[in-house]
């Protein structure tokens, strides 16, 4: 998260929009890998990939909080940091175990990590939309 948060802050020195690059990039290499990791069988090789990928995914929080260190006043960085903290937890950490179970339960435990694995892409897609917003507003 940390390393990923610092090669966001000296991509982002340049141009402000190299952040967004990175966590779609981050996002779209972790499912890549974490969908490869999860149809392989089982090996060392497998626990390095699945390793990288959830390493990938992790690691978009540091763009997240280089973009909110960017875009917002410093008067509110506070309040805006809590916020992204707490989004992260009610959206992502808070509900992830119960999803995933109840996928599990459903369809058995490859398909729910086959599923799960395509949140990164979500994510992905969110910085993508975020980027073009960002780069259409006027202020």
């Amino acid at each position: 998260m940390v390393l990923c948060g610092q090669l966001s802050d000296r991509l982002g020195l340049r141009d402000g929009g190299h952040r967004f690059t990175l966590a779609i990039g981050l996002g779209v290499t972790s499912a890549l890998l974490l969908g490869i990791g999860f149809l392989m069988p089982p090996s060392v090789l497998q626990l390095m990939v699945i390793g990288a990928g959830a390493f990938l995914a992790a690691g978009t929080t540091g763009p997240v909080g280089s973009l909110v260190a960017q875009l917002t006043h410093p008067a509110l960085l506070a309040t805006a940091f809590a916020t992204v903290t707490l989004a992260n937890n009610i959206f992502g950490l808070a509900p992830g175990p119960w999803l995933a179970g109840r996928l599990a339960d459903m369809g058995g435990i490859g398909m729910a990590l086959a599923v799960c694995s395509l949140s990164p892409l979500l994510a992905a897609l969110c910085f993508m939309l975020a980027r073009r917003r960002l780069a259409n507003d006027p202020v």
